[in-house]
């Protein structure tokens, strides 16, 4: 060790220098804090007390310690004593001396360290009242550990004992200080004499992916600042009793129950079976080191594969032995595991886990002395560079339970669910070991009862679409219902046209159930033929003229429709194709009795959505579902009879129906546009303008193609079908109410909505919670709801629910399932396929896919159905759909191809005529990659991940270790290259080599930070390095960084 005058410099611990890299990764910050805080009863003589404290720091020297950087690399910095202050706090001057002494500990104590100016340690003492007082310790992470803390209590406490006795504080007789623990580790502790060990967790870490991740209230982003806080709650005496007894039984020990239900709890709520979980090691094993305070601790990884849904008793057994396991080989430091295994990981963040479990052994039993009596309140012991923390230490009444977590990504309720999830799964494991770990239950009963309860009562018997559209025709009847260029519809006018067809369509036979197709323009004659239809009784079916004459063919045909009403050559054909009776738009017959009209039971009308197997699939709506939508859309959508709303969408998508039914049921004008008019830009912005469009409903993908339009009237924007974004709605929220709308066609189109606030945070939206009369339940396989922020899958269930797919009773079965939470006989559920988990807030986040199904341009896409159009070619042997957002977060289609072996080989403009004349515009890809055949999963299905990197390379995006050398440019890039060179020992550095490629890990990139700030003068962050891993974007962003400085100094 290099002595001076004042104090000596010696190498840091192993769990020092990992400690010191993540403090300089996070900048410093309160979260390197740990603490204990001790009551104190009886007379307190305070001088005494501070000099039992001095007496403490003389003895051990990393209570004098702080840390400096040589050329990147950390060192002790140990002080000879000068004495250490003891801060006092007055609280017995106000109100409530208790609320004061709190609210001063987690405020103003909680001030971050300075590791190179230090003291690292630092105690206050708060007076109460005469007889009452907290004392205060805290320390920086890297000269202590949670055993520390109790030696440097308990010392404090014995010498306190001895001075008021009249003896001398305990002296200078400990046989070794840290700093020589930290040399002789050095010299002993290296990868020849732990090589056996290494090994060991080579293989246990082997394949290792990220780390096992709760759910979050907020997310983790690359510049999230830790914020941790702590939580106390218990684990009851009778429990641990049972565990204790438990464990016996099975040769196991408390902290293995403990572990294996604590990997049950990640399990459950990240759906991740591969969980690795952080166990701190006390790291004393070596004679003399149990009494000195110090930062030993090494934590090793304890890694159970859940796979397979075992038994808790099976899984105990696995725990057994990686515990075990772990025990046997924990001298290994982590950081030799980190640079080894994962030198490229997120460099503020623990690598391989996010949640540490350590049952303590620390005593929290009162101490007596003359007069005075000492408890431990409060014992924060921090985990840096994790997101959450559980110690558990032993008590009289069972077990503390210590959750330290980063409030900046949880809330405290949320935590303190998860500690009641914990104790329900570790009483339900140990009375019945034998269940499943899927069959462990973890709710309460008033949680579960809140995740179940239904949205709002509905209106049972809201009027149907008929019966509104006649209303508004005697109420307003020279009201404007709807408009298409320069035709309009008064209400009675409507209603009156929508008769005199309705009644032809009842002497052609229509009535309940009888489909009757409708191939019409965007025109008032649409509009009427769709009233019509319903007004007699039967179903409708919309077909898109736009669409390829074989989709409508089969749409036609499928449907069983007796009546098809349309016009022009191109329906006559269809008509003559399908044998379907050909009825014009403006047909009449004798009289002008329209019939009974539509039963609420009865079908209103199908929509075909895309199917996996290859064709599309039939959705049945019944007209009391269709109602029981429009009277939401009343209850939750503001509109009324002065609006205009735009009708944007395919008539065969089923949000054109949302469109219609939002203009009947408010009384409003519906306004109808072209094809050429429809295009979002400034020919939709004109044509929003000209009507004077007030609702405006349609895909985000659309919302963000429309731009910053100028269009004064609107003033509701809705946005559905895909993810909406607050960006996306940004240009409208000042003028407009804006909605992100959630539902499945076979739940009448709309289940959940979530108004946008000003609350709302950045990045995707929330689906809201359930509209009037629906259910919205995350549940998981078996159907049993899971906790709030955890994945399941999404239900939608009440009046909306489809009857379910037409000619497909299995199909219909397969997804339409009994509602067992529902108090009406017969009610089922919709498996909806998406994921989604609730907030604490009871709102709904949509989560992604459950299956291949993808949206596109808010359309629903079966990726099966374009796969099986595209191997009806016969130039294609096999192919699969990838689906990939652009830059812009649109999701785009790109077909990968494996070519038939005989024959010319097919191009990707045959493919696309091919698609053309059998699927719609949505379905076609914009681009093709052809590939010799294509990668595979484990379970013979397309690797459709592998895939996308297939479709990265073909697309010449190459990666950087792939690239040529080329040389430094510029004289920054210059010095970057020799340190680099240097740091990194390797002959040649070029600008496009990665840091992480050539072989830097954590330590290396300090030192590379180190010279790069020695060499620039730059304050440099070592982030920087891990956010520009590529020496020439490091360059650029250093000069970024250095042209900000230059301005802002120019600026002073």
């Amino acid at each position: 060790m290099e002595l001076t005058e004042e104090n000596f410099v010696a190498p840091t611990s192993y769990s020092q220098r990992r400690l010191w890299f993540l403090e300089q990764m996070e900048g410093g910050g309160p979260a390197w804090n740990i603490q204990a805080v001790l009551r104190l009863r009886g007379a307190l003589d305070p001088e005494l007390l501070h000099e039992a404290l001095n007496a403490v720091v003389r003895r051990h020297e990393a209570l004098r310690t702080t840390f400096a950087a040589a050329d990147g690399d950390p060192v002790q910095v140990v002080w000879p004593w000068s004495g250490v202050e003891l801060e006092r706090v007055a609280c017995d001057d106000r109100a409530d001396p208790a609320g004061a002494a709190d609210e001063w500990l987690s405020g103003a104590w909680q001030r971050p360290f300075d590791i190179e100016a230090g003291p690292l340690f630092r105690a206050a003492l708060l007076r109460l009242g005469e007889e009452e007082h907290r004392l205060a310790l805290g320390l920086h992470h890297l000269i202590a550990d949670g055993w520390s803390l109790q030696l440097l209590y308990q010392e404090i406490v014995e010498n306190y004992r001895r001075l008021r006795a009249g003896a001398e504080a305990r002296g200078d007789d400990l046989p070794i200080q840290y700093a020589d623990f930290a040399a002789w580790e050095r010299e002993n502790v290296t990868p020849e004499t732990l090589g056996a060990s290494m090994e060991v967790w080579r293989q246990r870490l082997k394949g290792v992916g990220e780390p096992t991740g709760l759910p979050t209230d907020r997310p983790h982003t690359a510049d999230t600042a830790a914020q941790g806080r702590l939580l106390l709650a218990t684990l009851p005496g009778d429990l641990i009793e049972d565990v204790r007894a438990f464990a016996a039984e099975r040769g196991a020990t408390v902290f293995m129950v403990l572990l294996a239900a604590f990997d049950t709890l990640l399990h459950r709520c990240s759906g991740q079976t591969d969980v690795l979980v952080g166990v701190p090691m006390a790291g004393r094993g070596q004679p003399g080191l149990g009494e000195l305070i110090g930062c030993f601790v090494n934590t090793v990884v304890a890694r159970n594969d859940l796979a397979g849904d075992p038994t808790f008793d099976q899984l105990l057994g696995q725990v057994r032995e990686v515990s075990l396991e772990a025990i046997g080989h924990q001298e290994v430091p982590l950081e030799w595991l980190v640079r080894e295994l994962r030198p490229d990981r997120d460099g503020d963040r623990q690598t391989f886990f996010q949640t540490v479990l350590h049952l303590a052994e620390v005593s929290l039993d009162s101490i007596h002395l003359d007069g005075l009596t000492v408890d431990v309140v409060r014992m924060d012991t921090q985990a840096p560079g994790v997101d959450l923390a559980l110690t558990l230490v032993p008590t009289d009444s069972g077990l503390a339970a210590a959750w330290e977590y980063d409030a900046a990504l949880f809330d405290a309720g949320s935590i303190e669910r998860l500690h009641a999830h914990l104790r329900t799964l570790l009483e339900a494991a140990v009375a019945d070991p034998d269940l499943r770990l899927s069959q462990l239950p973890m709710l309460g009963a008033a949680e579960r009862d809140a995740l179940l309860a239904p949205g709002p009562a509905a209106d049972p018997e809201p009027p149907l679409l008929p019966e509104l559209v006649a209303r508004w025709a005697r109420e307003r009847p020279d009201g404007p219902a709807v408009t298409a260029g320069d035709r309009s519809l008064s209400w009675a006018q409507l209603d009156a046209r929508a008769d005199r067809l309705a009644t032809a369509l009842r002497t052609h036979g229509v009535g309940p159930e009888t489909r009757v197709g409708v191939c019409l323009p965007r025109t008032t004659e649409w509009i009427t033929a769709l009233l019509a239809v319903l007004r007699a009784g039967g179903a409708y079916l919309p077909l898109d003229p736009e669409y390829p004459a074989a989709r409508l063919e089969y749409m036609l045909s499928d449907s069983a429709a007796t009546v098809l009403i349309g016009a022009g050559p191109a329906v006559e054909e269809l008509s003559r194709a399908c044998g379907v009776p050909l009825l014009a738009p403006d047909a009449s017959a004798d009289g002008t009795d329209p019939g009974p009209g539509p039963h609420r039971d009865g079908l209103a009308y199908v929509i075909y959505t895309s199917g996996s197997t290859g064709q599309p699939k039939g959705v049945q709506i019944t007209h009391a579902s269709y109602a029981a939508l429009l009277a939401a859309q009343r209850a939750r959508l503001p509109h009324g009879p002065d609006d205009t709303v735009l009708q944007f969408c395919s008539p065969s998508f089923d949000a054109s129906m949302f469109e219609i039914g939002l203009a009947v049921g408010a009384g409003a004008r519906l306004a109808l546009g072209t094809r050429d008019e429809l295009v979002p830009g400034e020919p939709l912005a004109a044509l929003m303008r000209r009507h004077r469009v007030t609702s405006w409903t349609a895909p985000p993908s659309a919302i963000a193609a429309l731009g910053a339009a100028d269009v004064p009237s609107l003033r509701v924007v809705i946005g559905a079908g895909e993810v909406l974004t607050a960006g996306t709605v940004a240009h409208w929220t000042p003028q407009a109410r804006c909605f992100n709308l959630y539902g499945p066609t076979e739940a009448t189109i709309w289940a959940t909505g979530h108004e946008v606030r000003e609350s709302d945070v950045d990045g995707a939206l929330p689906i809201g919670t359930a509209i009037p009369g629906y259910s919205a339940l995350v549940l998981d396989e078996e159907l049993r709801p899971v906790p709030v922020n955890v994945v399941g899958e999404l239900y939608v269930g009440g009046v909306g629910t489809a009857r379910g797919y037409l000619g497909r009773p299995g199909l219909t079965a397969q997804r339409f399932l009994p509602d067992p939470y529902a108090a009406q006989p017969g009610a089922r559920l919709y498996r909806t396929g998406d994921l989604a988990r609730r907030r604490s807030d009871g709102e709904l986040v949509f989560a992604g896919r459950a299956d291949d199904q993808i949206k596109v341009r808010g359309f629903r896409v079966e990726p099966g159905e374009i796969e099986s159009a595209l191997a009806a070619h016969p130039g294609v042997r096999e192919c699969a759909i990838v689906a990939r957002p652009d830059s812009s977060g649109v999701v785009g289609l790109t077909a990968c191809v494996v070519r038939a072996p005989h024959g010319p080989a097919v191009s990707a403009e045959q493919l696309r005529e091919h698609l053309a004349g059998r699927l719609p515009a949505h379905f076609w890809p914009a681009g093709y990659v052809f590939l010799e055949s294509l990668p595979i999963t484990g379970n013979g299905k397309a690797d459709r991940a592998a895939l996308a990197a297939l479709i990265d390379e073909a697309g010449e995006r190459v990666q950087p270790e792939s690239v040529d050398y080329e040389p430094p440019r510029t004289p920054l890039e210059e010095i970057l290259v020799d340190i680099w060179q240097e740091v990194l020992d390797v002959p040649r550095i070029g600008v496009h080599d990665s840091f992480f490629d050539k072989g830097g890990h954590s330590l290396l990139a300090a030192q590379v930070i180190a010279r790069v700030k020695a060499a620039t003068g730059l304050d440099v962050s070592v982030r920087l390095l891990f956010e520009h891993r590529v020496l020439a974007d490091l360059a650029e962003a250093i000069m970024q960084l250095a042209l900000g400085e230059e301005q802002r100094e120019a600026a002073r």
